[in-house]
C-alpha cells in the first residue's frame, strides 16, 4: 500500500475540517502540530476568501521601488518597432533621448520585449568545438585600415525590374562602411571606378580581405583578377577566404544581415532612390549605430583615414639584381627558357620577376607575392603548384 502524500494546503483543509466537526481549533492545532496563532490564521483567510484564501500567496513586492518608468517602456518598445535593435542598442539609442532618465538593464529590455511579443524564442544550436570547424585564412583587423573586407551582397531586383548588385565595403577592426554602391554588374569597370573612389577619400589599407568570386578573384595563376591586381598595384595585400566558406568573412557578412534587412525588404522602385536608402545606412551605421565591440561606441567616432594615398600611375615594381625580369604578355604569358609559360591574363603589361630556387625550377613573383613556380627541366617551362614544388625543396634539402 503507497503512502499517503500531503501537503501544506492539504494539511489546511483538514484543519478546516476539523474545526467545521467541532473540534476545538486548540486540539485541532495539537493534531496537525502548529501553533493557535498559525491555526486562527488559516481560519480566518477560509472564512474571508473560502477555498482559495488557504493556497500560498505570492511573495513579490506589490510595488518595486526601481520599476521601469512607463515612459522608458514606452520609448523601447518604439525603438524596437522602428529599428529592430537588440536591447543593447536599444539601451543605446534610448540613452540619446533620455540622458537624465534611469534606464533599465540589459536583462530587464529583454524581459520588456518578450512581455510586448517582440522576441522570438532563440533556437539551441549546438556549439561543440568540433561542429564549429577550422577558422580558415581570416586574419582580424585590430587598428583602422589594416584590413578592409569587401563583397556583393547577393542582388536582387528593384521595383522597375532592373537588377540592383551592392558593392559593399568597410573596415575591418572600426566596423566602419565605407562603401554601399548599388551596381548593376559586377563587371570590373564599376568596380575599380568606386574603389578609386574610396581610395581617393580614404587611403590605402593594408590588406583587403574578399571571397573567391567575380571580380575580386579570376581563374588563372594566384586567383588574380584585374581588380586584385589593382590592389597589389597600390602595394595592398590580397586576402581570400576559403572557397564555399562565408563564415571567414565573419564581420563583414553580419554587417549584410543588416543591410538585408534595413534596405531591401522591400527594394526601392528605381536605382536612385535604393542609392539613397544606402546612403542612409552608411550614416545609420557609421554615425548612430553604437558597437558592443567598440565599447558602445559608433564608428565613426573611432575610424581614421589611412596616411597611404593613392598613386594614379603606381611605379613599376622592383626586384633583386640576381632575379630575371619579365613583362607579361597580352595573352598572359611570360618567355622563360626558350618557351612560353602561360600565367593569367590579369597581369597583363606587369612586370614579373623570376627567382630560380633549383636546378631548372624557377619561382614566379608579383611584387610581394609569390604567385606560382616554373619547371624548366623538361625544355618547355611547366606550371607547377605550391605543393609539388615545396616538394622537391624538401627532397633537395635532404
Amino acid at each position: 500500500m503507497p503512502w499517503k502524500e500531503t501537503c501544506a494546503v492539504s494539511e489546511r483543509h483538514h484543519l478546516v475540517k476539523l474545526v467545521r466537526e467541532g473540534i476545538s481549533v486548540s486540539e485541532a492545532a495539537r493534531t496537525l502540530g502548529i501553533s493557535r496563532k498559525t491555526a486562527y490564521k488559516w481560519l480566518w483567510r477560509h472564512d474571508r476568501w473560502g477555498v482559495e484564501g488557504l493556497s500560498d500567496r505570492s511573495r513579490a513586492r506589490h510595488r518595486q521601488s526601481h520599476e521601469t518608468a512607463p515612459s522608458v517602456r514606452r520609448l523601447l518598445v518604439a525603438l524596437r518597432k522602428q529599428t529592430g535593435a537588440g536591447p543593447r542598442q536599444l539601451l543605446f539609442l534610448a540613452r540619446r533621448q533620455l540622458p537624465y532618465d534611469r534606464l533599465p538593464a540589459v536583462s530587464t529590455v529583454s524581459l520588456i520585449l518578450r512581455k510586448e511579443g517582440l522576441v522570438d524564442r532563440a533556437r539551441y544550436r549546438r556549439r561543440d568545438a568540433e561542429l564549429r570547424g577550422p577558422t580558415g585564412p581570416y586574419r582580424p583587423g585590430t587598428v583602422a585600415n589594416e584590413q578592409w573586407t569587401v563583397d556583393f551582397k547577393g542582388h536582387f531586383r528593384l521595383g522597375d525590374r532592373s537588377m540592383c548588385h551592392p558593392l559593399t565595403v568597410q573596415d575591418d577592426a572600426t566596423r566602419y562602411v565605407l562603401c554601399v554602391d548599388g551596381l548593376g554588374s559586377t563587371s570590373t569597370g564599376p568596380v575599380v571606378r568606386s574603389f578609386e573612389r574610396i581610395f581617393r577619400k580614404r587611403g590605402l589599407p593594408e590588406r583587403i580581405h574578399s571571397d573567391n568570386g567575380v571580380p575580386f578573384a579570376g581563374s588563372g595563376v594566384g586567383r588574380l583578377s584585374r581588380v586584385s591586381v589593382e590592389w597589389m598595384r597600390q602595394g595592398i595585400e590580397v586576402c581570400r577566404s576559403r572557397v564555399g566558406h562565408p563564415e571567414d568573412n565573419p564581420r563583414h557578412e553580419r554587417m549584410h544581415r543588416t543591410l538585408k534587412a534595413r534596405t531591401a525588404r522591400p527594394p526601392c522602385l528605381t536605382a536612385s532612390g535604393q542609392q539613397r536608402r544606402f546612403g542612409d545606412f552608411v550614416h545609420w551605421m557609421n554615425m548612430d549605430r553604437g558597437h558592443e565591440a567598440l565599447g558602445m561606441r559608433c564608428p565613426g567616432d573611432v575610424y581614421v583615414a589611412s596616411p597611404r594615398e593613392w598613386q594614379p600611375r603606381p611605379a613599376e615594381p622592383e626586384y633583386p639584381g640576381h632575379w630575371e625580369v619579365r613583362r607579361v604578355r597580352r595573352t598572359g604569358e611570360v618567355k622563360i627558357g626558350g618557351g612560353m609559360a602561360f600565367i593569367t591574363t590579369a597581369l597583363h603589361g606587369e612586370l614579373v620577376g623570376l627567382e630560380e630556387i633549383l636546378d631548372g625550377i624557377w619561382r614566379l613573383s608579383y611584387r610581394r607575392s609569390a604567385l606560382c613556380f616554373l619547371d624548366l627541366r623538361s625544355g618547355s617551362p611547366r606550371v607547377m603548384a605550391e605543393p609539388e614544388a615545396e616538394h622537391l625543396l624538401e627532397d633537395a634539402e635532404e
